[in-house]
Formats: C-alpha cells, sequence, structure tokens
C-alpha cells in the first residue's frame, strides 16, 4: 500500500492502514458469503451470477444514454421560464465538468435549482469517461430518498428496473425486488441510492453485514447530498474517511449542497477536505437569478397567533421543530377551519401514510386548491412542494434557507414570503437548538439568512469553531 499526503501535505498513515484493513476484511467478507451462497443456495447464486455477468445489469454507459434523452425530452417540454433557464445553465455546467479528472468536487445550487437530475448528468458521464465502477447517491433523510430514486427511476426508464438498487430502511415490499435485494447486500450494481447511514455504516461499523459492501466503494463515484448535514460530531472520521476514498481508492467525491460549502478546508478547519473544485465555477449569478423570496423576521408569536395567521393563508406551509408541537399547531389549525384542507406530516407517520398525504398536497397545490399544511423538518431538504407562503420556526440559516427552498420554487411568483419566528418552546436540546441559538444570534447582523455571507459566517459558528466536539464519539 502506497500513501499519499493529502494536498496539505498530511500522511495519516495510522488511519490509512486501518482502512486498509477494513478494505481487505470486506473483500474477505463478501468472497465467503458468495461462496457460502453458491454452495447452500443454487438459485440465489445463479441469480446473483446472471446480475453479475453484464448481460443483466446495465452499463454505466447505457444509464448515461438513456439519462441524457430523458433530459432532452424534458428540457424540450418545459415551460420557458426563468427557473427552467437557470436549470439548464446548471446541468451544462455539470456536463462540461465532467471530464476533469476524478477527486473532490462541490455543486452548490440554489434549492430548485434541479440538481437531484444535473449531479446524476455530471455522475455518470464522469464515471463512463474515467472507466469507474458504480455511482452511489447518498441522501441524509428517508422522507425524501424515495423521492429521488422515483426521479432516477422516470428519468432512466426500464433501464432503472435492474440497473438501481435503493437501499434505505424505509424501502417499500413492491420495489424490493429480488435484484434489489442482491445488490442491496454488496452494492454490486450500477447506480446505488442510498442513505448517510448506510454509507457511515459501511465506513465504520464492526459489523460484517454493513462492511460486506465497502470494497465496492472503490473507484466508484460518490454523490452526497445536502452534505452540510453531516454532524458535528462526526465530522474529523468521516471527512477522514472521504479523504481516504479520494486518495487511495480512486473515488470521486461530490458535495451537493444549496448553502455555502461547509467542508472546504481553512485556517480554522484543519480537518477540512483539501482541493475541492467547484463544478459551477461562480454560483453567484446563479443565487441572484433564482432568488424567489424574500425572508422576513417576526420574532415571538404565541400559537394562538401563529394558528390565526395560517387559517388566513389560502395555500401555506409551516415547518416546526418537534412532533408535539406540529401536531398541537395543526389541531388548532382544524378546529378553526376543519380537517378538510388542512395536513400534517412528521415522522411519527409511517412511509407510506406519508407517501400518501404528499400525493394529496401536490394534487391540491397544482389545482389551486386550499391548503395548509404543519410539519416538522422532513420536508425541508429535497421534499418537491411548491407554497406561496411559508412559515419557518427559529432554526439555523441552512434549515431556514431550506425551508425557503419549500416557497415559490417554479418562480411563478413575482416573489414568495418566509417567515421565521421564534415559537412557544425551544427547539430540542443538542444539534437542533445549537443551530437556532446560532442563527438567532446571527440574524441581528445578517437579516438576510439566505445570502451567501451569512451562511459563510452560520458554518463558521457552528463547525469550525467547534473542535472539541469534531470527534466527541473519539
Amino acid at each position: 500500500l502506497r500513501l499519499k499526503p493529502t494536498a496539505a501535505g498530511r500522511v495519516d498513515a495510522p488511519f490509512q492502514l486501518a482502512f486498509f484493513t477494513r478494505i481487505l476484511f470486506s473483500c474477505l467478507i463478501d468472497a465467503d458469503r458468495t461462496r457460502t451462497e453458491e454452495f447452500c443456495d443454487h438459485q440465489a447464486s445463479a441469480e446473483r451470477s446472471q446480475l453479475g455477468s453484464g448481460t443483466c445489469r446495465p452499463s454505466l454507459a447505457a444509464l448515461k444514454n438513456e439519462l441524457d434523452a430523458s433530459l432532452r425530452k424534458k428540457q424540450t417540454e418545459a415551460e420557458p421560464t426563468e427557473v427552467n433557464r437557470q436549470r439548464a445553465i446548471i446541468l451544462n455546467y455539470c456536463r462540461e465538468a465532467a471530464d476533469l479528472l476524478p477527486g473532490f468536487f462541490s455543486l452548490n445550487v440554489p434549492t430548485g435549482g434541479g440538481k437531484t437530475l444535473s449531479s446524476l448528468a455530471f455522475a455518470l458521464k464522469h464515471a463512463v469517461h474515467h472507466k469507474l465502477a458504480r455511482v452511489v447517491v447518498a441522501i441524509p433523510f428517508t422522507s425524501i430518498i424515495e423521492q429521488t430514486a422515483d426521479v432516477y427511476r422516470a428519468a432512466l426508464g426500464p433501464l432503472a428496473v435492474v440497473g438501481l438498487v435503493e437501499h434505505h430502511t424505509n424501502l417499500q415490499p413492491a420495489r424490493d425486488t429480488r435484484s434489489n435485494q442482491l445488490g442491496s447486500e454488496n452494492w454490486d450494481a450500477p447506480l446505488i441510492v442510498t442513505t448517510n447511514v448506510q454509507l457511515l455504516e459501511s465506513l465504520f461499523a464492526y459489523r460484517t453485514s454493513p462492511c460486506r459492501k465497502l470494497h465496492n466503494l472503490a473507484r466508484s463515484v460518490i454523490v452526497l447530498d445536502e452534505a452540510q448535514t453531516i454532524p458535528v460530531e462526526l465530522l474529523r472520521p468521516a471527512l477522514a474517511a472521504l479523504r481516504e476514498l479520494v486518495l487511495n481508492y480512486g473515488c470521486s467525491i461530490v458535495l451537493c449542497t444549496a448553502t455555502q460549502p461547509a467542508l472546504e478546508r481553512r485556517t480554522d478547519f484543519d480537518i477540512g477536505l483539501d482541493a475541492v473544485r467547484p463544478i459551477i465555477p461562480d454560483a453567484s449569478p446563479l443565487f441572484r437569478a433564482l432568488r424567489r423570496v424574500e425572508v422576513c423576521t417576526l420574532g415571538k408569536l404565541p400559537d394562538s397567533e401563529l394558528a390565526l395567521r395560517l387559517a388566513k393563508e389560502k395555500s401555506v406551509l409551516c415547518i416546526v421543530n418537534t412532533r408535539k408541537h406540529a401536531s398541537r399547531l395543526y389541531d388548532q389549525v382544524t378546529e378553526m377551519l376543519g380537517s378538510d384542507d388542512c395536513f400534517q406530516l412528521s415522522t411519527w407517520m409511517c412511509g407510506a401514510h406519508r407517501r400518501a398525504v404528499l400525493k394529496i398536497i401536490r394534487t391540491r397545490l397544482a389545482s389551486k386548491q386550499p391548503c395548509r399544511v404543519v410539519s416538522t423538518q422532513l420536508v425541508e431538504a429535497g421534499v418537491d412542494l411548491d407554497f406561496p407562503v411559508v412559515y419557518r420556526a427559529e432554526a439555523g440559516f441552512d434549515s431556514i434557507a431550506q425551508a425557503a427552498g419549500r416557497c415559490n420554487r417554479e418562480g411563478l411568483l413575482a416573489l414568495g414570503l418566509t417567515y421565521v419566528f421564534e415559537a412557544e418552546e425551544k427547539p430540542p436540546a443538542g444539534l437542533l437548538r445549537a443551530s437556532a441559538e446560532a442563527g438567532k444570534e446571527l440574524l441581528t447582523k445578517y437579516p438576510d439568512p439566505l445570502a451567501p455571507e451569512a451562511i459563510e459566517a452560520y458554518f463558521r459558528l457552528l463547525y469550525w469553531t467547534q473542535k472539541n466536539n469534531w470527534d466527541k464519539h473519539k
């Protein structure tokens, strides 16, 4: 094993040797399980062999061609709005950057900028150009992973049936085909859609099943959606593992975010990632062009007044920090109006119920029917909803930016309105409260929490100054 230094000239030999040992362990576990399956379960072994032969699972080149055709059709049929024009610009940037040498990339795109498909277009073209093995898309929240997988299936057509493996705990039985089950065991497929939890467990867990797929991350394109959501207390180990995958295992890693990159190395954040190349050289014009929301600060807002405000709006989304608060607020609004046009979303709901309610909400929004939604933060990152007005309980600037991304998402209004308010109860102790307190502290200096300089100041306060917590669990 040749230990390559980072761009900053650092070599972390103990960590690199430990990581190499885990890669070997992963190879051993996968070989052992595959041979045992061959001996004990001939049918499963034959199915796996057929999938891995190259005649069943489509190639990355085939997936790329199918995606390109789908995107051409999508662009032809799209309305000629400013939002769609900017989405086309972002897609072109992604395609142009795909020929660059493997390494770290950042894709800093405003919410609603179409980064779900643009990042996939980059990843597939980059993988084909550099003859990499697969694309792994890691998403922080189970509430949006199925939505992302659905978008990919629509774009990739019949190739997605065996070409895409969806791996997470909320998987619907109908989607958990035999092909998906086999691919989830060792990620031996061209396109994997999974959660950050599955990815991090593969990198660090000591159990055999999570470790089995680790070696198949080598020579992959790994897309980290909402990269800024890696918990502060896991930053040091998580970034060390990502750095090692790029340095010694031929990976390319794309940090996707709608806020300013938080994970790059700087003087006050020496564990950050080196040599991260932006796919979009200057995202400022995009943020200006895609600015569709004005953020207003309301101060303290009692539930009774908040419920009254929500009841007066025809279509509105309110995001609060706890499930109990969401439930209590929903009850107050429905007491005023009845429940026909009021909806609640939270992680208390099972996945199937949540999907059904989201479908009803989208239908009502599309047909301009009254629609008032009270939700926890599960809708913030990536859930495709478009409200004219959004209320957000005090939170970090990244959460406020994500909440604003559900407001005037398609740019059909001159300007949408997002109100930030102080709720009756504080956010739960831990990351949510620390984020909210950092946001509250900075709001006096940065009244526009969506401004790039505000986001940078927020991450400096929340991430970069918490050196003692970067590896809290050691």
